[in-house]
Formats: structure tokens, C-alpha cells, sequence
């Protein structure tokens, strides 16, 4: 997405916290995706893994990161600019979101 890179000594930010339900259909990955983005907006670098992939959907955690970023592009208004993806990791570059007021987040 953008040409600046994720430094080694970020903090990185898990979603295992995220609550977890059994079964498809259940809002999971819905549930991630907010979390993602709220772990985002507190200037976090994520680590983007989706839950299936402990049950062998092996693509679900680059399905999880473009759900990310679709997200951030359609709701949140940000462009490749603003959006720093070396996968599975992904953050923001906040020097770019200077535009942003308190309300857009």
C-alpha cells in the first residue's frame, strides 16, 4: 500500500482478545475487523490473523487484512497513503492523516 515500512520495534498488537463464537455466520470476522481498526486508530501495528486459520482456512487471514482495508478505504476515507501493509502486519501513517479530525475516527 505505502511506501513507508513497519519498524521492527513497533508494538505489535494481537487480536486474540477479540470474543470468538463457534460456528459460521456469527459476526467473527466482523468482530475482528472492528478491532483491527480500533488497535489502529490507537497507533498500533496489528498482526493480522484470522481465526480460521486454526481450523485450516488457510486464506482467511489475507481475506481479514482486505476486509481491513476496504473498511478503512470506504468508511474511514483513507487512501494507500495512509495505509502501511507488509502482511501479515499492518499500521497507519499517522503523518498522513493530519486532514483527519476527531470526529472522522
Amino acid at each position: 500500500m505505502s511506501k513507508y515500512r513497519i519498524d521492527k520495534e513497533d508494538k505489535i498488537s494481537h487480536l486474540d482478545a477479540v470474543d470468538i463464537r463457534p460456528g459460521r455466520r456469527v459476526g467473527n470476522t466482523t468482530r475482528q475487523v472492528d478491532k483491527a481498526i480500533d488497535l489502529l486508530f490507537q497507533c498500533k501495528t496489528v498482526l493480522v490473523e484470522d481465526h480460521a486459520v486454526r481450523h485450516g482456512a488457510i486464506n482467511a487471514s489475507k481475506h481479514l487484512m482486505d476486509e481491513i482495508v476496504k473498511r478503512l478505504k470506504l468508511i474511514h476515507n483513507l487512501g494507500n497513503e495512509h495505509i502501511i501493509v507488509e502482511y501479515p502486519l499492518i499500521k497507519l501513517n499517522f503523518g498522513s492523516l493530519a486532514f483527519l479530525k476527531v470526529y472522522d475516527l
